[in-house]
């Protein structure tokens, strides 16, 4: 597993899981958003370097990131098209 749950850092309004998920400890007047898409966007290219290395060792090997768990529920199940 390249990455464990790589999608943690959306929540970028909290410090917790930006900075366990990716290592992001903003500064206090920072704009936050731009920050945390650049570091998944290097998250996600080191992902895919990753599998594209492990893949030319040994084409069989399966391997990838993780997202996280994050169910979302409809408010109502009626359909509004």
């Amino acid at each position: 597993m390249t990455f464990n749950e790589i999608n943690n850092q959306a929540n970028f309004h909290e410090d917790f899981a930006p900075f366990t998920n990716s290592g992001l400890k903003y500064l206090p007047d920072e704009d936050r958003e731009p920050v945390m898409y650049q570091a998944a966007h290097y998250e996600l290219v080191a992902s895919a370097l990753a599998v594209k290395a492990a893949r030319e060792i040994n084409p069989a090997l399966q391997i990838g990131c993780m997202i996280a768990m994050c169910p979302i529920y409809p408010l109502t199940c009626a359909r509004t098209i």
